[in-house]
C-alpha cells in the first residue's frame, strides 16, 4: 500500500506490506536514491506480478502558488462542475496524471514511466 492520508491537510508517501498469513503491517523501506513518488491520496495502485505495481494519478498538496495557479486554469479549461473546481482550488490540491512503476529487486525501486509532459494519456 502506497501514500493516504491521514487529513484533510496531510499526506503520506509511505509504503506499507501486509503479511495475509501473520495479519500484520510493516513499513517498507524508502529508496535512498532515485525518484520517488510525492505523497498521495485517491491514487490507483495494483500490482503487477509478484514484485511489480502500478501507481496512477491521485490528489497531491500544491507545492506552491504558481502550481495552484495552473492547475486552477486546467480545470476551468476542462468541462465539468465548477462549483468542484473551486473546491479544490481553494484547498491547494493538484490532480496528478502521473503513471509509476515499483519494483521490488529486493529493495523497492521507484520509476516514473509517463506524466503530464506526454500528449497521449488517460486523465485522473
Amino acid at each position: 500500500m502506497f501514500g493516504g492520508a491521514f487529513s484533510e491537510s496531510t499526506y503520506t508517501g509511505d509504503l506499507w506490506s501486509f503479511d495475509l498469513i501473520k495479519k500484520e503491517w510493516t513499513a517498507l523501506p524508502s529508496p535512498s536514491n532515485g525518484p520517488t513518488p510525492s505523497p498521495r491520496k485517491g491514487h490507483s495502485f495494483s500490482c503487477l506480478r509478484s514484485n511489480r505495481f502500478l501507481l496512477f494519478g491521485g490528489t497531491l498538496k500544491g507545492d506552491n502558488e504558481r502550481d495552484q495557479k495552473q492547475q486552477s486554469k486546467e480545470l476551468q479549461d476542462d468541462e465539468g462542475d465548477e462549483e468542484g473546481h473551486v473546491e479544490k482550488e481553494l484547498r491547494g490540491e493538484l490532480l496528478s496524471d502521473e503513471l509509476w512503476l515499483l519494483v521490488f529487486s529486493p529493495l523497492p525501486t521507484w520509476q516514473l514511466l509517463s506524466s503530464s509532459e506526454l500528449s497521449s494519456r488517460p486523465t485522473p
